[in-house]
C-alpha cells in the first residue's frame, strides 16, 4: 500500500452496509433447540466467523439468554440486539428493544402459557403486543410471514385484525423464508388484496408513497452451522445500512428500507469501485477522499471545485475529454487515483499535469484504464442533438449499458465473414463462367486438328499433341514444386512452438511455478524435436526437387528422337506434295494442351463453389443468429429497466423497447433501386422493411410467399403493394446480386422508448398523458436517461455531474431520486450536486462537503447524512442554512 492510498484510507467514507443475523434461537431457551452447542458465547464467536456485523438471539417466548449475549457480543465488538420471538394467536411476531431493561419490562407484562414446553405460547394478541412494543421504544418484525405460524399463512385475507396489525407504527418489517417470496404489500405484490393492505398502511400512518415494511431475511437457526445462512444454506441474508451499528441506526434503517436495507441475493458479492482521489497542487491542494463503495455526493456552492473533482475521477476511463479545467491552472499538479477491483486488488494510479495515468503498482504491465459509466453535464444535451441526424443516437448511447458489446463485436465478425465467403463465391463464380468458353475454344482447336489429320498428316499430329502435353505437365508440375517450397518456408512449426512457450514463463506465476517450469522444458523438446524434423523436411524436398529436375531432364531428351522423326516424316509428306504447316501444327497442338490443363483447373472450382456456397449458407445462419443475440441484449435490458423504473416510479411510466431489426437504411436503398422507385423518401421500400424486417423479407424472397407482402397496410389501412406489384418484387429482389446485398446489408435494433404520465382532465377526470422520448423537454429527457442509466444491472461505477441541470425539483423527487436510493447498493455511485433532493432524499452514504477559501477550495466536512458535522454543512449549503430551511417550511405551511 502506497503512502497517499494509506492517507487516504485512513480518513472516514460515510454510512455502510453491515451484516445482520436478527433471528437465532439458543439453547435451553427455545425448546426446540436441541444442540447444547448454542450457547450464548457460541453463537457471538459463530456470528463472528460467519462476518456479522449485528445479530439477535430470539428464541421463543423466553429471554433468559439475551442478557448473556450482550455480554460476549459486547466484548468482541458485536452488536447484539435485545429480541424475543413470540408465538401469539395470530402468528410468530419477532420483537426487538433498545435496552436489556425495555425487553425485561416488555417480557414482564405478557401473558405466557406453558413456557419450556413445545407447547409455550403467548397468549396476548399480536395487537397488543406491538402496543407494548411501542411503549418501550421497540418495534416488531413479523416472523416468517410466508411459512409457518406466519401471519399471511394463518390469515391470507384482509381481515380487519390483520390490518389492524399490518398498519401498526411499531412494526417495521416482515420476515421472508426466501427473497423469491412474492409477499411484500407494496404496489408490486401479485396479490391485490396485498397491494390494497400496503395503501391503507401509508395513508392510516402518514408515510411516504414508498415507505413500505422493510423485506428481511435471517437464519432463524436453532443449529450452529445453520446459524448466518439462509434456508438455501448460503451466506446471503439482510444488510442494514447504518454509520455505525446501532438499535437507533437499525430502526431508521428499516424505517428507510427502500434505501436502507438490501437483501444479499439481490446485490452483487463484489463491485469494482473508485478507492479514493488525493490532489496535489492546484485549486483543491491538499485535499483527499476515501469514497464509499456507494453512493457519494460531492456538494458545495459554485466554484467549489465540485467538477474538478468530477474530472480528476474520470481520468481512470482514459478518453479524451473537452473539459476547460483538465490540465488549466486550477487542475492538481499531482494527481492520486485509487481503484480495487472486483477481484479486491487495489491499484494505485498517477497523473501529473499534462501527462498521462501511469500505475504506480506496475508501470509496465499494470491497467491504467478502468470501467466507469460516466454521465457529464450537457450529456442529454448531446444525445438530443445527436438525434436530430442520428434516429440510432439513443440506441447507442443506451448501448454502454446494456452490455451488448461483444454481442455486437459478434455480430460485426459475423457480417464481416459472410462479406469475405460472398467474395470468395464470387470468385469462384467468376471461374466456372469461364468453362463453357474455354470448352468451346479447346473444340474449335480439336476440329482444326482434326483436318489436319484427314490430310494424311495423322501420325505427325498424334505425335505433336503427344510432345505438347507432356511439355505441359511438365511445366505444372514446375509451378507446384514451386508452390510446396513456398509453403514449408511460411509455415514453420518452431516459431508456433515458442509462442506457446512464453504463455507460461514470467514472475507473475506463483501457484503452478513447478507446471509451468515443466511445460517450458517440455516445449523445449518439442521444438528441438520440430527442428529435427523441419531439417529432414527440407533436406527431403531438396532432393526431391533435384530429383524431379533430374527426370524432367531426361524426359526432355527422350523427346528429341520423337521430334527427329517427326521432321524426317514431314520431308517425307512433302515429297509426295503434301505440305504441313509445322508452325501453325506446334500452335494447335500447344494451345489444345494449354486449354485441356486450363479446362481441367476450372472444373475443379465446381465442387469448390458447391462447398462455399455451402458455407455461405451456415455462415448466413450465424449471421441471423449473431443479429438475434444482439437484439436479446437489448430486449433483457428495456424489460429489466422497464420493470425496475415501474418498481420505483409513481406518477410515471417509462417504457422501453427495441423493434428487432427494424432499421435498415442500406436495406432501403437496396430495394429502391432494384425495383426503380425514384422518389427521395423511398416511402415504399420503408414500408416493405418495416413491416418486414430485413429477416422476414428475406424469407418470404426466397418462399415466394406473395401474400406476406400483399397483407402490408399503409397507415390508412389500404394495401399498399397488389399482387402483381408484390410478384414483381419477389422476383427483383430474388435475383442473385440483390439478395446477396440484402443478405450482407447493416441491419440494426430500433429503440422506441415512451413515458407516459396521468393527469387530470378538464371534467375531473384522469387522463393518459403519452409521449416518445423525441417529443419530451431536454430535462425530462435528462431525467429519463439518468432513470433508465441507474436502472441498468452493471457493476461498474457511475460518476455524474449536476444531474439537477435542466431538471426540476419535482422531476428530480418522483423520477431521479427513487432509482438512485435503488442502485446504489448494486454499485457505486458519485455525483456531483447542489440540489437538496439528490443528496438527501437519496440517503448518501457519504456527503463530501466543499468550500472555497480565498483562492483555494477544501473539504470542510464529510460522512453520512446521518453524521450531525456533515448534516449540518449540507443544509448549510443545500438549503440555505437551517433558518432558511425552516422559514420556508413555515412559509409553506409545513410547520
Amino acid at each position: 500500500m502506497t503512502e497517499k492510498l494509506a492517507e487516504c484510507t485512513a480518513l472516514t467514507n460515510g454510512a455502510h452496509f453491515y451484516r445482520g443475523d436478527l433471528h437465532i434461537h439458543s439453547f435451553a431457551a427455545s425448546h426446540d433447540v436441541k444442540d447444547a452447542g448454542m450457547t450464548a458465547q457460541a453463537i457471538i464467536d459463530t456470528a463472528v466467523a460467519e462476518k456479522l456485523d449485528l445479530i439477535a438471539i430470539a428464541d421463543h417466548n423466553e429471554i433468559q439468554n439475551v442478557r448473556a449475549a450482550l455480554a460476549a457480543g459486547k466484548a468482541v465488538g458485536l452488536l447484539v440486539i435485545p429480541a424475543v420471538e413470540l408465538s401469539t394467536p395470530e402468528g410468530h411476531l419477532l420483537c426487538y428493544f433498545p435496552t436489556i431493561e425495555a425487553i425485561e419490562q416488555f417480557h414482564g407484562r405478557l401473558e405466557l402459557s406453558d413456557r419450556g414446553t413445545q407447547n409455550s405460547r403467548c397468549k396476548t394478541n399480536m395487537t397488543r403486543c406491538l402496543d407494548l412494543i411501542e411503549e418501550q421504544n421497540g418495534f416488531g418484525v413479523l416472523a416468517h410471514i410466508d411459512g409457518g405460524n406466519g401471519l399471511e399463512t394463518n390469515d391470507p385475507g384482509a381481515s380487519p385484525h390483520k390490518l389492524d396489525i399490518l398498519c401498526h407504527r411499531a412494526l417495521l418489517g416482515i420476515e421472508l423464508n426466501t427473497a423469491m417470496s412474492p409477499v411484500s404489500y407494496t404496489k408490486d405484490d401479485e396479490e391485490p388484496i396485498r397491494v390494497g393492505i400496503g395503501k391503507q398502511r401509508i395513508e392510516k400512518l402518514g408515510l411516504g408513497e414508498r415507505q413500505y415494511l422493510a423485506r428481511i431475511l435471517n437464519s432463524d437457526s436453532h443449529t450452529l452451522n445453520a446459524l448466518g445462512r439462509n434456508a438455501r444454506n448460503d451466506q446471503k441474508l439482510t444488510r442494514y445500512k447504518m454509520t455505525v451499528p446501532s438499535f437507533l441506526g437499525l430502526r431508521h434503517a428499516l424505517e428507510e428500507c427502500d434505501s436502507r436495507v438490501r437483501l444479499e441475493d439481490e446485490v452483487p458479492e463484489t463491485t469494482p469501485f473508485v478507492l479514493g482521489a488525493a490532489f496535489g497542487g492546484g485549486f483543491l491542494d491538499a485535499q483527499a477522499i476515501h469514497f464509499s463503495r456507494n453512493l457519494n455526493c460531492i456538494i458545495g456552492g459554485r466554484g467549489t471545485g465540485k467538477s474538478t473533482t468530477f474530472e480528476a475521477i474520470r481520468c481512470l476511463v482514459g478518453s479524451p475529454t473537452e473539459a476547460e479545467m483538465v490540465d488549466s491552472e486550477v487542475w492538481p499538479n499531482q494527481l492520486h487515483l485509487f481503484w480495487k477491483d472486483e477481484a479486491g486488488q487495489e491499484h494505485s494510479l498517477s497523473r501529473s499535469i499534462g501527462a498521462e495515468v501511469e500505475n504506480l503498482d506496475d508501470g509496465q504491465d499494470g491497467p491504467v484504464t478502468f470501467g466507469i459509466d460516466c454521465f457529464s453535464q450537457g450529456e442529454a444535451a448531446r444525445v438530443r442533438e445527436q438525434a436530430k441526424t442520428d434516429p440510432l443516437a439513443l440506441m447507442k448511447y443506451l448501448d454502454t449499458f446494456t452490455g451488448v458489446r461483444e454481442a455486437l463485436v459478434e455480430e460485426a465478425a459475423a457480417l464481416q465473414s459472410l462479406s469475405d465467403k460472398h467474395n470468395d463465391i464470387l470468385k469462384a463464380e467468376k471461374q466456372v463462367a469461364l468453362i463453357p468458353q474455354t470448352q468451346r475454344s479447346l473444340s474449335t482447336i480439336q476440329q482444326q486438328l482434326t483436318a489436319f489429320q484427314a490430310a494424311k498428316g495423322a501420325e505427325i499430329m498424334q505425335l505433336q499433341r503427344s510432345l505438347a502435353n507432356e511439355k505441359g505437365r511438365r511445366e505444372s508440375l514446375t509451378k507446384s514444386i514451386a508452390d510446396i517450397g513456398q509453403t514449408i518456408v511460411n509455415q514453420s512449426v518452431t516459431n508456433l512452438i515458442g509462442d506457446a512457450r512464453a504463455f507460461v514463463e514470467g514472475d507473475d506465476i506463483t501457484t503452478g511455478v513447478s507446471e509451468a517450469s515443466a511445460i517450458v522444458m517440455l516445449a523445449d523438446a518439442f521444438k528441438q524435436r520440430a527442428e529435427e524434423l523441419e531439417q529432414q523436411l527440407n533436406e527431403a524436398f531438396k532432393c526431391f526437387k533435384e530429383n524431379a529436375r533430374h527426370e524432367m531432364d531426361a524426359w526432355v531428351l527422350k523427346e528429341r528422337p520423337i521430334r527427329e522423326d517427326i521432321e524426317v516424316r514431314r520431308g517425307a509428306l512433302e515429297q509426295q506434295g503434301v505440305k504441313l504447316n509445322m508452325a501453325h501444327i506446334n500452335k494447335l497442338t500447344t494451345d489444345e494442351a494449354t486449354h485441356k490443363q486450363t479446362l481441367t483447373t476450372l472444373k475443379s472450382w465446381e465442387p469448390h463453389l458447391q462447398r462455399l456456397q455451402s458455407e455461405y449458407a451456415a455462415l448466413l445462419s450465424q449471421r441471423w443468429a449473431a443479429r438475434s443475440k444482439v437484439a436479446m441484449f437489448r430486449q433483457r435490458y428495456a424489460a429489466m429497466a422497464t420493470k425496475a423504473l415501474g418498481e420505483v416510479l409513481t406518477d410515471l411510466r417509462v417504457k422501453l423497447q427495441y423493434i428487432e431489426s427494424g432499421f435498415a437504411e442500406q436495406a432501403v436503398a437496396i430495394v429502391a433501386a432494384a425495383l426503380g422507385w425514384r422518389t427521395v423518401s423511398h416511402a415504399k421500400a420503408k414500408l416493405l422493411i418495416v413491416s418486414l424486417t430485413v429477416p422476414g423479407l428475406l424469407e418470404a424472397v426466397s418462399k415466394t410467399r406473395v401474400a406476406t407482402l400483399t397483407a402490408i397496410l399503409t397507415e390508412d389501412g389500404i394495401p399498399q403493394f397488389g399482387k402483381a406489384e408484390a410478384e414483381e418484387i419477389i422476383t427483383k429482389l430474388g435475383e442473385p446480386a440483390v439478395k446477396a446485398s440484402l443478405e450482407q446489408c447493416k441491419v440494426d435494433d430500433f429503440p422506441k422508448l415512451t413515458v407516459s404520465r396521468h393527469s387530470g382532465g378538464t371534467n375531473g377526470a384522469a387522463t393518459l398523458m403519452k409521449r416518445e422520448f423525441s417529443q419530451l423537454s431536454l430535462g425530462q429527457q435528462q431525467s429519463v436517461l439518468l432513470a433508465l442509466i441507474l436502472s441498468s444491472d452493471s457493476k461498474r461505477p457511475l460518476i455524474i455531474d449536476q444531474p439537477e441541470d435542466n431538471l426540476d425539483s419535482e422531476f428530480i423527487f418522483h423520477t431521479f431520486v427513487p432509482v438512485l436510493r435503488r442502485a446504489k447498493e448494486r454499485r457505486q455511485v458519485i455525483i456531483v450536486t447542489h440540489n437538496a433532493n439528490i443528496a438527501v432524499l437519496g440517503d448518501a452514504e457519504q456527503l463530501i462537503v466543499l468550500k472555497t477559501n480565498r483562492d483555494r477550495s477544501q473539504i470542510v466536512a464529510r460522512g453520512s447524512i446521518d453524521d450531525i458535522v456533515a448534516r449540518d454543512a449540507a443544509c448549510k449549503i443545500l438549503e440555505g442554512a437551517k433558518e432558511a430551511f425552516a422559514r420556508r417550511a413555515r412559509i409553506y405551511g409545513i410547520l
